[in-house]
């Protein structure tokens, strides 16, 4: 079991958290995100975070997920899109 202080951070946060790599892919889920997705985080790690997204959003958030990469601003989510 991890102990760091960013896992006890994470697993002690009351809201859901996930820790996404540069390539888009979940790493890391506590346990508010699993319980908010309903899934079991062998089946969220590893996946693309694009999967939780809204098929209406999805196209959109791959790229604007990239851009934040390049360039990133702290800022709301969602802030910018109607």
């Amino acid at each position: 079991m991890d102990t760091t202080p960013l896992h006890d951070f994470l697993e002690t946060a009351p809201d859901a958290m996930l820790l996404i790599n540069a390539h888009g892919n979940i790493v890391h889920a506590n346990l508010q995100a699993l319980q908010l997705f309903g899934y079991p985080a062998t089946e969220l790690i590893g996946r693309s975070v694009d999967a939780l997204v809204p098929k209406s959003a999805r196209g959109n958030h791959a790229v604007r997920r990239e851009a934040y990469q390049r360039e990133a601003q702290a800022r709301p989510m969602g802030a910018g899109i109607e």
